[in-house]
């Protein structure tokens, strides 16, 4: 019993010494974006830094696509409609222990499957959405999360670095993404998703603990030594 009550203060006290700092910056238009983000570099002590975690969050809302079957013969298949979106930085390295990008691209894309009828007379290149022939998409809203930790030894690397009492950028790319596969005799038509999205970084790190929790240790360990003579 006195081992297992021994790790319970173990896992409680390193838990408990541990602390998070993040920073977010958010981005938003409408069609194809690029830009650049600043955050402010982690001014503490590098000994007592534990890890740095970055996330992406991409979504979408709004927008509309037209399909329409301007061909003789009946089509179906799968359509994509949304927004893909990446980051990088020349400021930071982006990598973790496999020297890979440690966040990939998100993907906030709506999916959903389409069976048209042969073309009904409405004329090539005319967008018609309507039954039989054509469909329309609009307001549907997508989502994606992508995240990953950078390897300890990147944290000083890039032009700037992670750690300073300086800022750094991220730069973000979004665009618009259709896709309906490779179907012969389909036309469409898109008004651009709105785009919503923010850059988070997380720094864990080592801290000082509480009064309470030194307290808890120190009242755990003397339970364990009057444990280990009964």
């Amino acid at each position: 019993m006195a081992k297992y009550f021994f790790l319970i203060v173990v896992l409680f006290s390193t838990a408990a010494f541990a602390a998070t700092y993040s920073e977010t910056q958010s981005f938003n238009g409408i069609g194809n974006l690029n830009g650049s983000l600043i955050f402010n570099q982690f001014n503490g002590s590098a000994d007592n830094l534990q890890s740095i975690c970055v996330l992406l969050r991409l979504q979408t809302n709004g927008g509309m696509l037209v399909l329409d079957n301007d061909s003789p013969n009946a089509i179906a298949g799968t359509f994509q409609f949304g927004a893909i979106g990446f980051i990088n930085s020349k400021d930071v390295i982006l990598l973790d222990s496999s020297y890979l990008p440690c966040v990939n691209q998100a993907y906030a894309i709506h999916s959903q499957s389409f069976n048209l009828s042969p073309d009904n007379g409405d004329g090539l290149l005319n967008f018609d959405p309507s039954f039989p022939d054509g469909l329309a998409l609009s307001g549907i809203s997508a989502i994606d999360f992508k995240w990953g930790l950078v390897d300890e030894a990147f944290w000083s690397l890039g032009g700037k670095g992670f750690l300073g009492t300086d800022t750094f950028s991220i730069n973000y790319s979004v665009m618009q993404w259709i896709n309906y596969g490779n179907i012969n005799g389909m036309c469409y038509a898109v008004s651009p998703a709105a785009i919503d999205g923010s850059v988070t970084i997380f720094y864990t790190y080592e801290s000082a603990p509480e009064p309470s929790t030194i307290l808890f240790l120190g009242f755990s360990l003397l339970i364990l030594r009057i444990s280990a003579h009964h």
